[in-house]
């Protein structure tokens, strides 16, 4: 009777560890590991075609880019997911050196890399269209794209591009509508 119990408390341990491996693989296939994915991974938000929201409130990706020298506004953001990735040594990102990335997420959400290039330039290069007078004014868009209509599992999602800090900067990105 004890080996049974032996082998059930092994059972039992090893069921266990089994379970939290696999939880850990699943929370670790939220978001890229290693420099080269995590560089992927930029590129593909920056152009709509990931999503960012799941790895930027995970503290294991948060802590993986730590660890490649990016410095973070902060580890795990109180509320919704709002930031800013300073990349001291910069990435590629669209072929042009990137040292901060821009997120925010709430009602919809905003991905942005911050780009040495004339608005012009990056509207034509997309295929944009310039925005309403409304989105100009609202969100400082001066072209969009759309990237996919909006339904009942998926919000609507359009890159952008708009004019960066300096004069000869642009920032572009990616917006996710919320459902109205």
């Amino acid at each position: 009777m004890k080996s049974r119990s032996r082998i059930g408390r092994l059972w039992r341990s090893a069921g266990f560890a089994l379970l939290l491996c696999l939880r850990q693989a699943i929370a670790a296939s939220d978001y890229p590991v290693g420099h080269a994915a995590v560089v992927k991974w930029v590129n593909e938000n920056a152009v709509c075609q990931a999503t960012f929201e799941a790895a930027v409130t995970s503290p294991h990706f948060l802590q993986q880019l730590k660890g490649m020298g990016f410095m973070l506004s902060d580890l795990v953001p109180p509320g919704p997911p709002e930031g800013v990735w300073f990349v001291p040594d910069g990435i590629k990102v669209m072929g042009y050196s990137v040292n901060a990335i821009h997120y925010w997420s709430d009602k919809g959400s905003e991905f942005y890399v911050e780009v040495p290039e004339q608005l012009s330039v990056l509207r034509q290069k997309y295929g944009m269209q310039p925005a309403s007078t409304h989105t100009q004014r609202s969100d400082g868009y001066h072209a969009i794209k759309k990237m996919m209509a909006g339904n009942e599992k998926q919000l609507s999602t359009a890159m952008f591009v708009r004019p960066g800090r300096g004069s000869k900067m642009t920032e572009i990105g990616c917006r996710r509508y919320a459902r109205t």
